[in-house]
């Protein structure tokens, strides 16, 4: 560890962090852990960025119903939504209100399961166990398999849906760009 003090001295101490020494598991216990964990809040951020990119389209979306009165584009527009509705829903639940009874009403969607997984992985410094890792690789196949749907919606609005609205001198959708 390096520090500087006031008068431009340069300090340098060595610094190890340990495991607890009360812990039950194992750095190799943790370790793994650790890693299961990262991977974890990786595809939560991917998911989390998925559902970001999809609102800012959504509220376009329904912008777009205070700029024109074209039923063609009223439609084409009103299922674009529609298909981006269902794509989210496979991450968060739009239906959730904050009300106690939610979580009784509705199954948790991909996201909070994820957030229950690394909760639960989070709460002791022991290896994941094998159903951890197997729903982990259940939940990740399912996120990625929800990519390329993503994909193919942004580039039918860059294409196809985008060019309906030049063609009435509307202003286009603004869409994401993948991270």
């Amino acid at each position: 560890m390096t520090g500087k003090l006031t008068g431009g001295r340069e300090l340098t101490q060595s610094l190890a962090v340990r495991k607890d020494p009360n812990s039950g598991g194992t750095e190799a216990d943790i370790e793994a852990q650790t890693k299961m964990l990262n991977d974890l809040r990786a595809l939560a951020n991917t998911g989390a960025e998925m559902v970001n990119s999809i609102e800012i389209i959504r509220s376009q979306i329904e912008g777009l119903d205070r700029l024109t009165s074209d039923p063609a584009i009223k439609k084409a527009a009103e299922e674009l939504n529609q298909q981006l509705i269902d794509l989210e829903m496979n991450l968060v639940d739009l239906r959730l209100t904050g009300t106690g009874q939610d979580g009784v009403r509705y199954a948790s969607k991909l996201l909070g399961k994820i957030n229950y997984l690394a909760s639960g992985l989070a709460s002791g410094d022991f290896r994941p166990t094998d159903q951890q890792v197997e729903v982990q690789k259940l939940i990740a196949d399912q996120v990625r398999g929800l990519q390329p749907r993503f994909d193919a919606l942004r580039t039918r609005i860059r294409t196809g849906f985008n060019e309906q609205l030049r063609s009435k001198d509307l202003p286009t959708l603004s869409v994401p760009a993948p991270r």
